[in-house]
């Protein structure tokens, strides 16, 4: 017949396996929180870059611009400062006499429409600035909405294919 383990030696077994039990469970809070932090910072990087991406859109359009028109003008403007800036590199580094009537008159007629570019898109980015309260409220109000429909779901508990696209009220 073996001695059956005393009190001590019982006790002391009861801490080592509630120590590791403890352990056991600091990891898995761990991990899960680990997860838990990777998915939020994914849905944060999101969210921003949509409001980003809204406000952009709301305040192109508010100009009566859509932003593919405004992108197609701002490459406009860089062709045509990439073209200036060749010519007039080569009108400086060209050491043949040139005719300069023709090339002044070129030259000219590239500065002119790279000068209304400039004023076209001078004349929006103003009006975008005139209207930064405005775009600033609606950025806000979405925003808001957006968060509000977020934290319902979250409260209620619905799934990711239950989800309502949220719209800004209009003003």
């Amino acid at each position: 017949m073996t001695p059956s383990p005393t009190f001590a030696a019982r006790a002391t077994k009861l801490f080592k396996d509630l120590a590791l039990a403890l352990f056991n469970a600091t990891m898995v809070l761990i991990i899960v929180a680990s997860v838990s932090a990777f998915i939020l910072l994914n849905k944060v990087d999101t969210f921003s870059k949509d409001v980003a991406e809204n406000a952009a859109s709301a305040a192109i359009g508010a100009v009566g611009l859509n932003p593919g028109q405004m992108a197609q003008k701002l490459d406009d403007i860089s062709t045509s400062i990439s073209d200036l800036n060749g010519t007039l590199k080569a009108r400086k580094t060209s050491t043949t006499a040139l005719v300069a009537g023709e090339s002044s008159s070129q030259e000219d007629m590239k500065i002119e429409r790279l000068t209304r570019q400039l004023n076209e898109v001078n004349l929006a980015l103003n009006e975008l600035v005139a209207r930064k309260s405005l775009f600033t409220d609606q950025v806000i109000e979405k925003t808001g909405a957006v968060l509000s429909e977020s934290l319902i779901r979250v409260r209620d508990c619905s799934p990711a294919d239950e989800q309502k696209t949220v719209t800004a009220p209009s003003s």
